[in-house]
């Protein structure tokens, strides 16, 4: 439970730090380009309301980039529970 709790509080500062590095310029191109390729094949696949396709490039919405932040913050919850784990092995 201890790993679970350690893994969801890294996440959760990535999240932040991912959402401080959206609002610098020039460094936000990378962040939403991470958002925007995920929510731009849901919306092909009909799931409308996380934003709208313009001239080539996808605009989130605040949905969007909510959805975004969530599937972010589960691979990155995912990534630090699976490294845990295998730093326990390692100390055995």
């Amino acid at each position: 439970m201890r790993n679970v709790l350690s893994a969801a509080g890294n996440a959760l500062a990535m999240i932040f730090l991912w959402g401080v590095i959206m609002l610098i310029p020039g460094l936000n191109v990378l962040g939403l380009i991470a958002v925007m390729l995920p929510l731009w094949m849901a919306h092909d696949m009909g799931i409308r309301g996380l934003g709208t396709p313009r001239e080539g490039f996808f605009v989130p919405s605040e949905l969007g980039f909510f959805i975004g932040a969530l599937i972010l913050w589960t691979l990155c919850f995912l990534l630090f529970l699976t490294c845990q784990r295998w730093r326990a092995k390692g100390r055995k």
